[in-house]
């Protein structure tokens, strides 16, 4: 997609930019997942994500039917 839409001069500088983004929400990522394990228990650190989605996707839907009006 990166290649139809930026021009060639700057699509070495935006692909490394992004992949620079990309390794910091990893590394945020990594960090945030030890202090769930650590601090939570092995267990609950399984199910503490999927609640976090659930009310992410409540929250969507909630956006959705409002914005939809």
């Amino acid at each position: 997609m990166l290649t139809k839409v930026l021009p060639v001069e700057i699509r070495g500088r935006t692909t490394g930019f992004q992949r620079m983004i990309e390794n910091l929400e990893l590394a945020t990522t990594s960090i945030t997942v030890d202090l769930l394990y650590t601090g939570l228990s092995p267990a609950n650190s399984l199910f503490a994500p999927g609640l976090v989605g659930l009310v992410a996707v409540a929250y969507a839907v909630y956006v959705y039917r409002n914005v939809a009006k």
